[in-house]
């Protein structure tokens, strides 16, 4: 076989000051430190290591280049452009010399290797130019004394220094002296990687840095502005910022808060506070010495909000002579740092557009300050731009075929050009199985290989230049086709859980798969059964991470020696099978499992008091039911109680959710959200307004969403503090998000509205109606509806109108369900409970009807959809129906009362119903 070569870094003197740090970008959160961080999303496993065709072992035996990298600040740290990654997952692509993520429907990730010998990494510095508002980060860290990633965020800021080892017996690196290093982010989440930094530790040095002085912190509103005199130090890794409601000079005593990362310049915006803020600041070095804490300042911060500044550029990366442009935008005037030293070089700005300044190559970090004309609305955005003197190969590659039976012979030419060296000067490596360590024999821009099993590959050929600056040509090669005599394997997945609480971490299994006249040699995962299979090898257990809630059908695929194929999956619901009103937080109420094909009746348990409200069910299978009393119950399978919790005086209507975490949120007639642990535990209350009727709708970053009859929709951090206020005014209904995060309610009785995540309005749509009942989401959208003249509407995801159906009845409190088949559910009364006549109708996807039941006195209860299109409700006639997909009683059990709020289907394939009477009922197979 013909094989190539090809190895390098970038040419460039990477200047990495502490003084271009930028500051906080509007928008983060008050406290970060209480976000879960985002652990093995997408990624492969816990990285093992070998050397690359460039490197041999030095003396001590770990891997060095044989042509260094020019982008090294000093032998202590490494500064690494975003485009030279080890790997990636998911929808990731070079941007000049940053790396572009794009989360779509599924995480995206980047991995880097960075070689630091016999050394540790003290401190990690991330720049990260964030894409769309909203975005965010997570960064992880290989830790071989512990074998797991150490992980860090979700960030929301541009640039963030992360503190790693602080003494000999923290180890980061593998036994060839390398660390790895995770970025990833979440779906909706998009940025520009420009670079990475690890500066080493230095053990020998324990003399702690200066005492920061001269901090100076400015009320402004929402939050408080801190400056500080930079302190003079060559090892400093950064600062400490610590704050509170109440002085301290302990930043470690309770109730002091630490930003989660160093701040690597002398100005930060702390955001989303109010009241008094005290606020101290300590240095920090490499050795992880920590200076005395700094004066403690106080400010009161103004009412109001940060507000969103933007920050763009044209370009991430460029030669010493260029112009790169600055735009920003949100804010009346502009304070400009247009080298990032943190020395503004232009006050009051009105344009909003100026030209970076670009004092050599290197990292630059320009600092915009954005205010209104009285500098009462502050905030903080910066952009990084990486400057070179030297450019990159362009590299190409083609391959013939590029799909075919196994085993395939596939034929390979690259090319490659240097605006600086020659071709004799180029080297030229080849990775063909795409895992990112490269052949150690291969020569040549024209090779071929032979692919012996069926699967996807994406083989890379790097090429590098004499400065070491490389770059990576890359193309997709299918493998098909089984030989006829062989027999088939037979993949079997299991899991060690299927419901869960944040961070979601599942581990799989593929043990019991096997090949009956073989062997299997691949095994392939695919997290989110779209399709791609983010993670492959000979491993049978993988672990991975689910960043955030929703229903996951995760699929592994195993091919054996003779390229034959088989698939498995299993179902994960996250963080429970039934979760809240309509199962998730679009509303749906569609279950990935079974429901009971009989009436048998497993058990009964009174709660004691009236009940409105639909059960949910927790990763610990309890049964939460509300009731008129005040009281949450939690039931377990079995039917005992298990406990009970006194939410206050109020009356209780709104049906409990449960959050990533797995509080249980719940909401009363006295205008109180309420958080409850899984033991029965009051964890905070939080008022925001005046009764509370629907259900909480808790999105996949956490936010709890809840509608109040007198007030505005909130937005409530897992830990109950107010995030977002949606102007919605009064609505009694449950609130619906859809998988962009987009926040539904309805508003004022008559309208259906749509929200950003961020509360701003996208559109409004007046009904001419009362509506009583909330949305449920399409997958593709569609927001459907009901209101009290009877009409179901479809309005498409941007509230285009697309039909409306007629049920001849009134829709009260019964929110639409959507069947497998997209068949749209909806129940009728009237006009008048009781009215013969009324029942559930079934709406076709274009909204001509399916079906109607009649059942006598209708219903108001939201149905219930298992995975085979069978529905179940109660009706006020006291009557609980399984109908099947036509619309035919599968069984029906009378039980004398009435009922409202909606039902549970459980993986046990269980259905937990509970009447107006407060009496919980459960259905299934022993």
């Amino acid at each position: 076989m013909s094989r190539s070569i090809h190895s390098g870094l970038l040419l460039a003197i990477m200047v990495l000051s502490l003084g271009s740090c930028s500051g906080k970008i509007a928008g983060t959160d008050a406290d970060p430190s209480s976000n879960k961080p985002v652990v093995e999303a997408g990624l492969p496993e816990f990285p093992s290591d070998r050397l690359q065709p460039w490197e041999e072992l030095d003396d001590a035996g770990y891997a060095v280049e044989l042509l260094r990298s020019g982008s090294s600040l000093n032998d202590g740290t490494e500064f690494i452009p975003g485009v030279e990654y080890f790997s990636s997952g998911g929808d990731v692509s070079g941007n000049q010399e940053a790396a572009r993520l794009n989360g779509d429907s599924v995480p995206a990730w980047v991995m880097y290797r960075v070689s630091l010998q016999a050394e540790q990494p003290a401190v990690l510095s991330i720049d990260a130019n964030l894409l769309g508002s909203g975005s965010r980060y997570s960064v992880g860290v290989s830790d071989y004394g512990s074998k797991r990633w150490a992980w860090h965020g979700p960030f929301q800021d541009s640039h963030v220094r992360l503190e790693l080892a602080r003494d000999s017996a923290d180890d980061f690196t593998s036994t060839l002296g390398n660390t790895f290093v995770m970025v990833l982010v979440e779906p909706g989440s998009s940025l520009d990687l420009v670079g990475l930094g690890l500066n080493t530790l230095d053990l020998a040095d324990a003399t702690a840095p200066a005492q920061p002085l001269g901090l100076a912190a400015q009320a402004v509103n929402g939050g408080v502005e801190l400056s500080w005199l930079p302190v003079p130090a060559a090892d400093l890794a950064g600062y400490v910022i610590s704050y509170g409601s109440k002085p301290f000079i302990n930043p470690q005593a309770a109730g002091v808060k630490q930003l989660p990362y160093l701040e690597g310049s002398t100005r930060h915006l702390l955001d989303g506070l109010s009241g008094a803020v005290h606020v101290g600041i300590q240095s920090v070095d490499l050795s992880g010495n920590r200076s005395p804490l700094s004066e403690v300042v106080t400010a009161t911060v103004e009412e109001g909000v940060v507000p969103g500044l933007s920050v763009e550029t044209d370009t991430v990366s460029a030669s010493l002579n260029a112009s790169i442009g600055l735009t920003a935008g949100g804010a009346d005037l502009y304070d400009w740092d247009l080298d990032g030293d943190g020395i503004f070089d232009l006050l009051d700005d009105a344009t909003g557009f100026q030209l970076a300044a670009i004092p050599g190559p290197g990292i630059i970090r320009p600092l915009v300050r954005g205010h209104s004309a009285d500098g009462t609305a502050v905030a903080l955005g910066s952009i990084s731009l990486l400057i070179s003197g030297n450019t990159r190969p362009a590299v190409s590659l083609a391959a013939d075929p590029q799909s075919g039976v196994a085993p395939l012979m596939v034929n390979f030419t690259g090319e490659a050009q240097d605006s600086e060296d020659d071709a004799s000067a180029l080297g030229i490596y080849w990775d063909f199985d795409g895992d990112g360590f490269f052949e150690d024999d291969t020569s040549g821009y024209e090779t071929s290989f032979e692919y012996g099993a069926a699967g996807t590959y994406n083989p890379k050929l790097r090429v590098v230049d004499s400065s070491a600056a490389w770059a990576v040509a890359s193309v997709a090669i299918g493998v098909t086709g089984t030989d006829p005599a062989n027999e088939l394997p037979t993949a079997v997945l299991n899991s060690d859980v299927t419901t869960g609480y944040a961070p979601f971490v599942v581990r799989f299994y593929a043990d019991g798969s096997f090949d009956p006249d073989g062997e299997i040699v691949l095994y392939e995962w695919d997290f989110n059964n779209d399709g791609s299979y983010e993670q492959s090898g000979q491993s049978t257990q993988v672990t991975y991470t689910y960043p955030y809630m929703g229903w996951f059908t995760p699929v592994l695929r195993v091919t054996d020696d003779k390229g034959g194929q088989a698939t498995a999956s299993i179902d994960i619901t996250l963080p429970s099978e039934w979760s809240t009103l309509g199962m998730g937080p679009d509303r749906r109420g569609l279950s990935p499992y079974a429901g009971p094909q009989t009436d048998n009746l497993l058990w009964t348990f009174p709660t004691g008091a009236q009940c409105d409200s639909s059960p949910t069910i927790g990763a610990d299978g309890n049964i939460h039911v509300s009731g008129w009393d005040g009281l949450l119950v939690a039931v377990t399978p079995d039917g005992n109680l298990d406990w009970s919790a006194g939410i206050g005086i109020d009356a209780i209507h709104s049906s409990p959710s449960i959050s990533g975490t797995g509080a249980i949120c719940v909401g009363d007639d006295g205008g109180y959200v309420t958080a409850v642990s899984q033991g029965g535990f009051v964890l905070w209350q939080k008022s925001i307004g005046f009764q509370i009727w629907g259900s909480p709708a808790v999105a996949r970053d956490g936010l709890i969403f809840a509608n109040s009859v007198a007030n505005f929709t909130r937005g409530l951090t897992p830990d109950g503090k107010n995030s977002i206020t949606i102007p919605s005014l009064p609505g009694i209904s449950s609130p619906a998000i859809g998988s962009d995060g987009t926040v539904y309610t309805e508003m004022n009785g008559t309208h259906m509205s749509a929200w950003t995540p961020q509360g701003k309005s996208k559109w409004s749509y007046d009904t001419g109606s009362n509506l009583q009942s909330g949305p449920a989401i399409g997958p593709d959208g569609t927001v459907y509806f009901g209101d009290g003249s009877g009409t179901l509407t479809a309005l498409a995801a941007d509230g285009s109108f697309l039909w409306s159906y007629p049920t001849g009845a009134e829709i009260h409190e019964c929110k639409p369900s959507i069947a497998p088949d997209g068949t749209i559910l909806i129940g009728t009364v009237g006009p008048g409970i009781g009215t013969a006549g009324s029942g559930l109708h079934a709406v076709n996807p274009d909204g001509s009807q399916r079906w109607v039941f009649t059942g006598e006195g209708g219903t108001d209860m939201s149905p219930s959809i298992d995975a085979n299109g069978t529905c179940y409700f109660g009706g006020h006639n006291g009557t609980v129906f399984a109908l099947d997909t036509d619309g035919n009683v599968v069984w029906s059990f009378a039980t004398g009362g009435d009922f409202w709020g909606g039902c549970a289907i459980s993986k046990e394939g269980r259905l937990y119903i509970t009447s107006l009477t407060g009496v919980l009922y459960a259905f299934g197979s022993e």
